[in-house]
This record gives structure tokens, C-alpha cells and sequence, in this order.
């Protein structure tokens, strides 16, 4: 989509039309913000205008969104334009029944990057830039990053790169210092509701609100709940576990686990918009499973960071999960602002550990869940 239908970030636009307007393209792009913000889609929009044959300009610039380049990079289909991500190999009974698989939580394989390296050295066919997008920047190994910073470091002509990622830190300060930094923040809730009533004008107002209220600023994770209502449903069975663990006892850690296991699942299956979901879950299940609980997880991290405002005298409209503020109220009274940090601690060092690292996924929520018991309990105590 073009500049113009992207809601929010003026800010960042403003940075990517001047870039635009003056043909002074950098070589790099680092774009940090939160997941689901709106990253990808600006990355998306900023190829397509760089290769618009009809770029509008006078201090705006923009893609018309309608020239053959224009609908190419709105396909997906653009020579010039390339979008890499975290991919998850699903091994099959032969080397052609294997399966690489979009997962959020996985890890891109240095050779998606040196086949990126490949693409940005040949020689430009059908248009005027290269634009190549490493969405999840962060989840390159260190022998991918590698390889990325030397082609950083010597940049083919006309190429932009463009990494996005919601933690910047875990890059290497080498990549880092190479990417012109464009920051991303939460989408202004009124905004959100605007440019949502416009692309779903069926869908009710307040359920519109209740899903910008959720996203906390992400725009891109309220469209995709009002695109699948499965997923709120899901994420309201999560957040009542989640306010059920003040009155859970020790011992009953490895049930909560189960049941975050099985939400897990669902979450995958409900998400998936193909009938593949079933047969991918048979052949990689605990794979699918360990990338699907960091979605779980940054549920659980919007509940316990909400706590921690409660705690501190913070106003119900700004909570993530504004729609379960008597929940949340209720839930507060186990967890002090020091609690309720722990717990948000727990969950972000949780989700880290289970994507770099090969723990046994069903130990590692028994884990989490007995400790998130533990810290409500504290105050009972």
C-alpha cells in the first residue's frame, strides 16, 4: 500500500518521503518498534515508491499504488523486492516432502541471508531498486549476522536493506551503526479506531475499540484480531488463566501447564489460514508449539505490565487489556508493582530462552507457570 494508507507513524513516513524526494536512498534501514506495529507494512510501502514509475513528489512522496510496478510489490510479485522472516524447517519422510514454514519465534537460517546476499548482487531487470526486508532481524544467528554485515559494509548500488525488529539490542552494534535508525511507536488509540471502522466497516465500534484497547498501539495485531475472531477468544481463555493463579496452590503448576500447552496449539490452529495447520502440527508438533507459546506469552506480558500500572495509580484507558480492568483490579491485590515486574520479567526471559534455546518446551511452562504461582502467592502470605 502506498504512504498514504498507512495509519499513524508520521513521523517515520516523514523521514522515508524525504529520503525519497531528495534520491538520496541510504543503503540501510533499521526499523524498531513493537511487534506488529506497522514495520513491514511502511518497508513494503517504501519499496513500492522506490520503484513507482510514477512517484509522486513535492515534498510528499509517494507510490501511486496503480503502475505495474506498483501492483507487483502489492502481489508480492516485484523482481526487485524481496521479504525474508524466521523460517521453520518441517522435515518430511524425503528431502521433497520438506516444508519451510513462517513461525514467529524461530530463527532465520543463514542461507535465507546468503541467498538475500545473492539476489542483491545481480544485476536490477525489472525496476529501479532493489528493496530487501529482514523482518525479525533479531532472530539471525550469529553466523547470518555476519554475512549481513559484510555486505553492509560494501553495498551493491541501488539497494536498500531494511531490517525490522522489536528489540534492536540483540543486534550486533556493527549492523547497528550501519542502518539509518527509523523508530516506530504504538499507534494513537483514535487513529487506530479510524483507520480500523474504515477496513472493517461491518464489525461493531465497540469491538473495534476492545481490539485497539488489546493491541496496546499495534495496528497490525488489532487488524489481525478483527480478521480472526478466534484469536480474541483464545486470548480471553489466556488472560483467565492468567487471573485464576492467585488462588492456585504449588502443586497444581503442571495442570496450568497443560493448559498452556493446549492453548498454544489452538492459538496455532486458529491462526493459520490454511488447511495445513493440522498436517504441520502432526510432523513439527513441539517445534510449532515452543514458536506459537512466545504469542501466549506477550498475552501474559500485557497482563502482568497492566498490574504493574494499576499499581502505580495508572488510569483504566491505559491499560492493554482495558476491557478486563475488574480482573485486573482484582488480581492486584496479589501483585504489588515488585510482583507484578517479576512476573513480566519471568515471561520476557521465558520467551527469550525458548527461542534460542533447545529446553524441553513442556518442563520450561511447568516452570513458568509454578513461579507465576509463587510470585502471587507472596502477597497472600
Amino acid at each position: 500500500m502506498p504512504f498514504s494508507d498507512i495509519v499513524g507513524h508520521e513521523r517515520c513516513l516523514a523521514v522515508l518521503r524525504k529520503a525519497l524526494d531528495s534520491a538520496r536512498l541510504p543503503h540501510a534501514y533499521l526499523f524498531c518498534g513493537p511487534e506488529r506495529v506497522g514495520k513491514t507494512t511502511t518497508a513494503l510501502a517504501f519499496a513500492q515508491a522506490a520503484n513507482c514509475t510514477n512517484l509522486r513528489g513535492n515534498g510528499s512522496a509517494d507510490a501511486c499504488g496503480e503502475c505495474p510496478s506498483c501492483r507487483l510489490v502489492a502481489a508480492g510479485t516485484h523482481p526487485e523486492v524481496r521479504v525474508i522472516g524466521p523460517l521453520l524447517r518441517l522435515e518430511g519422510h524425503d528431502e521433497e516432502a520438506a516444508l519451510d514454514v513462517y513461525v514467529e519465534g524461530t530463527m532465520i537460517r543463514t542461507e535465507q541471508i546468503g541467498e538475500l546476499i545473492r539476489q542483491a548482487n545481480m544485476t536490477i531487470v525489472g525496476g529501479k531498486r532493489k528493496v530487501f526486508v529482514v523482518t525479525r532481524a533479531e532472530a539471525m544467528n550469529e553466523a547470518s549476522a555476519n554475512r549481513l554485515l559484510k555486505t553492509l559494509e560494501e553495498p551493491p548500488g541501488a539497494t536498500t536493506f531494511i531490517l525490522t525488529t522489536p528489540a534492536p539490542s540483540q543486534l550486533l552494534p556493527t549492523i547497528q551503526s550501519r542502518c539509518q535508525p527509523v523508530r516506530f511507536g504504538p499507534v494513537p488509540d483514535a487513529q487506530a479506531v479510524e483507520g480500523l471502522t474504515r477496513e472493517f466497516p461491518a464489525v461493531a465500534p465497540e469491538r473495534i475499540r476492545a481490539a485497539v484497547a488489546l493491541s496496546g498501539g499495534r495496528y497490525g495485531w488489532a487488524r489481525r484480531a478483527l480478521a480472526n475472531a478466534g484469536l480474541l477468544a483464545l486470548r480471553d481463555e489466556l488472560l483467565g488463566v492468567a487471573a485464576s493463579l492467585p488462588a492456585r496452590r504449588l502443586v497444581e503448576g503442571l495442570r496450568v501447564a497443560e493448559s498452556l500447552a493446549d492453548l498454544a496449539q489452538r492459538w496455532w490452529l486458529t491462526s493459520q489460514e490454511s488447511e495445513m495447520g493440522a498436517e504441520l502440527l502432526k510432523r513439527s508438533r513441539d517445534r510449532l508449539l515452543r514458536a506459537n507459546v512466545g504469542e501466549l506469552l506477550d498475552v501474559l506480558l500485557s497482563w502482568y505490565r497492566d498490574l504493574v500500572l494499576l499499581g502505580s495509580g495508572a488510569d483504566a484507558s491505559a491499560l492493554a487489556n482495558a476491557d478486563r480492568a475488574e480482573a485486573l483490579r482484582a488480581a492486584g491485590a496479589h501483585y504489588p508493582p515488585a510482583q507484578a515486574q517479576a512476573a513480566a520479567a519471568l515471561c520476557r526471559d521465558m520467551k527469550r530462552y525458548l527461542q534460542v534455546g533447545n529446553a524441553n518446551l513442556r518442563l520450561a511452562l511447568e516452570v513458568l507457570a509454578t513461579r507465576l504461582i509463587e510470585l502471587s502467592a507472596k502477597q497472600a502470605r
